[in-house]
Formats: C-alpha cells, sequence, structure tokens
C-alpha cells in the first residue's frame, strides 16, 4: 500500500509527464527512486510470506495480482518517460535533451519525418551523440549548431543494427542541435540515441580576451591556464591577449604547454602590442617550450595564444618568469655626455646596458668623474651577466678617447686609465659589443 501511495505521489505531482511535457527530471527522479526503495522492500516482505505461506503465490491470489500489476505499471512507465515528445519536428519543438543521458524515440511513423533535440553544454568541449536502431535500417543524424541551421557532424546509421555518432570536439557553451530523420519514406521505426560531452582538460581564460586592449593581467612569476579555438555559431575563439608587467630591467620568460592542443603558437610582444620580442610553436602535442627576452626594461608586455590552424584546439597551461638583472641600474637617462652621471672618484657604481623598451635599447651609458688636480685616473670593470661590452675614457671636450677596454668574456676584469691628466672633469663611457650583448 505504501508503493501504490507513493507512486499516486508522483502521478500527482507530477502529471504532466504522463502528457510528454518537459519538467524537473531531477526532483521526478528523486520520487522515483522513493518509489523503487519502497518497491524492493514490499517485494522482500512479499517474498518473507511466501516463504512462510505458499499459498500466497497461488495465481488467483488478489494480492498477488495486485503486485503483478503494479510492477507493470512501473515498468510501463519508466519506459515512457525514456521516449521523445511530440511534436518535435522543427528545432522550435526540440526536445531537451539532458546532458549525458539517453533517449529513445520513433521516426517514419505517422507522418513524423524528423525528429529535433537540443542539447546545452556548460562549457567548452567536445559533444557526441551515438545511435543505434534495432526497427529503422536507414536514417540520418546531424549535429547542428546554436543557430539551428549550420551542420556540425553527420552520420548516416546504417545498416540495421549498425552503432554510429556524430560529433564535434570544439564547441563553446551553448545549446546544439540534433536533427534526426529517414534516408526514404520506407525507412521508419524507433531508435536509440546517447549524448556524451567531455570537457576540455584545463579551466577557461576569462573571455573575451581576443585583442591587445582587451589582453587579461598574468602576474609575473605565476600560472595561468586558457582554451583556444572553441567555436560559437560558427565562429571560433582562436586567439587569446595576456599582459605581464615588469618592474625594473630583466629576463622574461613564458612556458607553455598542452594535454589536449597538437599544434600552436606562443608570441612574445613588446609593450607596442605590436612588434614580435619571441615566437615558439607548441608542437606535438605534450612538447614544453618558451618564448623569452633576456633585456627588457620596466613595463607592460604582450603575450599572444594561438592555433597552428582551424583544426588545431584545446587547452593549454602557461608560467611566466620574471629574473631581474643582477646589478643595480644607473640612474636614467644618461645617454649622452650631456646627460652623465656624477661618479665620484675613489668610488664605485653599477649599472644596466642594452636592455630595450618599445624597440628602443638603452646601449649607452655616461659618467663623469672630477679629479682636483694632476694625477692618474683608472677605471675597472666586470659583470655577472653582460658577455662582451665596452668601457671608454674620454676627454673633457667629450670627444677625444684617452683609453679603451674590452670586457669580455663573461667574468672578465679589465680598465681604461691615464695617468697624466691634469685637474679636470673626464667622461666614461659604457656600450656594448653588439645589439646581443
Amino acid at each position: 500500500m505504501r508503493v501504490i501511495q507513493a507512486f499516486i505521489k508522483v502521478i500527482v505531482d507530477y502529471p504532466d509527464y504522463y502528457c510528454h511535457s518537459s519538467l524537473d527530471s531531477h526532483k521526478y527522479y528523486i520520487y522515483i527512486e522513493k518509489v523503487i526503495y519502497l518497491l524492493l522492500s514490499s517485494i522482500y516482505r512479499l517474498n518473507q510470506l511466501i516463504m512462510k505461506d505458499e499459498r500466497i503465490f497461488n495465481p488467483e491470489n488478489p494480492i498477488l495480482k495486485v503486485v503483478v500489476i503494479f510492477l507493470f505499471i512501473i515498468y510501463s512507465s519508466l519506459n515512457l518517460f525514456a521516449q521523445e515528445n511530440e511534436p518535435n519536428n522543427i528545432a522550435a519543438n526540440a526536445n531537451d535533451f539532458g546532458l549525458n543521458s539517453s533517449i529513445t524515440a520513433n521516426i517514419g511513423t505517422g507522418g513524423d519525418a524528423i525528429d529535433w533535440f537540443k542539447i546545452s553544454i556548460p562549457e567548452e568541449g567536445t559533444l557526441k551523440v551515438i545511435s543505434t536502431s534495432s526497427e529503422c535500417n536507414d536514417y540520418y543524424m546531424k549535429l547542428v549548431d546554436v543557430n539551428t541551421e549550420s551542420q556540425l557532424s553527420l552520420a548516416e546509421v546504417y545498416p540495421l543494427g549498425e552503432v554510429d555518432s556524430v560529433y564535434k570536439t570544439n564547441l563553446q557553451a551553448g545549446t546544439y542541435y540534433l536533427k534526426v530523420y529517414p534516408f526514404s519514406t520506407y525507412n521508419h521505426g524507433s531508435y536509440h540515441l546517447t549524448n556524451e560531452f567531455t570537457p576540455a582538460l584545463l579551466p577557461n581564460d576569462t573571455e573575451p580576451n581576443n585583442t591587445a586592449a582587451e589582453a587579461i593581467e598574468f602576474p609575473m612569476n605565476s600560472s595561468t591556464t586558457g582554451r583556444l579555438n572553441y567555436f560559437y555559431n560558427t565562429v571560433g575563439d582562436n586567439i587569446d591577449w595576456y599582459k605581464i608587467t615588469i618592474p625594473e630591467e630583466g629576463t622574461l620568460k613564458v612556458i607553455s604547454t598542452s594535454p589536449d592542443c597538437g599544434d600552436y603558437y606562443i608570441k612574445l610582444v613588446d609593450v607596442n602590442a605590436e612588434a614580435q620580442l619571441s615566437l615558439a610553436e607548441i608542437y606535438p602535442l605534450g612538447d614544453v617550450d618558451s618564448v623569452y627576452k633576456t633585456n627588457l626594461q620596466a613595463g607592460t608586455y604582450y603575450l599572444q595564444v594561438y592555433p597552428f590552424s582551424v583544426y588545431n584546439h584545446g587547452s593549454y597551461h602557461l608560467t611566466s618568469e620574471f629574473t631581474p638583472a643582477l646589478l643595480q641600474n644607473d640612474a636614467e637617462p644618461n645617454n649622452t655626455a650631456e646627460e652623465a652621471i656624477e661618479f665620484p672618484m675613489n668610488s664605485d657604481t653599477t649599472g644596466r646596458i642594452n636592455y630595450v623598451y618599445n624597440t628602443v635599447a638603452d646601449n649607452v651609458d655616461w659618467y663623469k668623474i672630477t679629479i682636483p688636480e694632476e694625477g692618474t685616473l683608472k677605471v675597472a670593470s666586470t659583470s655577472p651577466d653582460c658577455g662582451d661590452y665596452y668601457i671608454k675614457l674620454v676627454d673633457v671636450n667629450k670627444e677625444s678617447q684617452l683609453s679603451l677596454a674590452e670586457i669580455y668574456p663573461l667574468g672578465d676584469v679589465d680598465s681604461v686609465y691615464k695617468t697624466n691628466l691634469q685637474a679636470g672633469t673626464y667622461y666614461l663611457q659604457v656600450y656594448p659589443f653588439s645589439v646581443y650583448n
């Protein structure tokens, strides 16, 4: 009796299920679970009674008849709920087809020539629909884009008993459609559908970030993930932009890999959001590669991520690393003799040379040293991270060379000097051997 009461409650609370309406299936199945629990409990109790008194198993027993009828009703109703809801002959009337679920439907009977279903996916990923039939020996299923027009995938399920599928591996979140129709008017019967959704393997980046102006903040020395080239309404998200701000001169490096995108590029871009600083192709699947620039000045730089082709898509991982120059910077600007920094005699100082900002390098530093009387002036230099550069001692006229030394190789210590200088202000010029130092 409790089982019957529970089943009646389902019918009363959800009468539209018997009219094929679309309701909250989650709540419905909670009630069904209760019914099944009570049903199993009742069968257990009935079995105990049969064990005690075999007369209960008599086919003429009215109690047994009620139980058999009730089990048939339960079975029929559960099968009923797995069917399609007519009419669904146009996209506007498409049946909801729950994610990662199955359904049974009929085609080609009673003028029902087309069935439409709609499937909503919550994020980027792969949507696949599998179908087979034991009654209809030739029919099509077509996966259709959110606009209800553009074909994403098509499969002919033929011959009888064949199992086939339609799928699209790079869909954005949205509602997609499935269209089922027979090969001809002579093909009809029931068929079974199962849909499967597999999300991209890594979390998405924040959209939109398709231009430098929309670039996402990517803090230095941090990691992030994104998804590339997933489509919505025939338009792919085929580029992602990030921006990384560094506080001083140094090396900026970005490392990338992907578990599901087989071929894509990362490009490090200058502060002008145009000039390429470094480019790397991440290929093949699982490869780890990087872009880097060793001589950047303080500023905001950009990273561009894009696929090799329209056929490459998936998620990716990024890690940024910033390493500042090893010695403190000199005061800028000091690019001419007129801007030369005071360098007191018998003292030490440090500087940085040939770091770039907006394609322009700081490729020369000037210092000035004042001596109070006749004597020898000497300047010694070394570097922990610049492999080849010059120091030049210049006369008070800011032009005439007094002494020149090349500091090479890395770690070398060398000097310029002049032994017979009068009192005055002399100049020191520091510059790299080439644009690569």
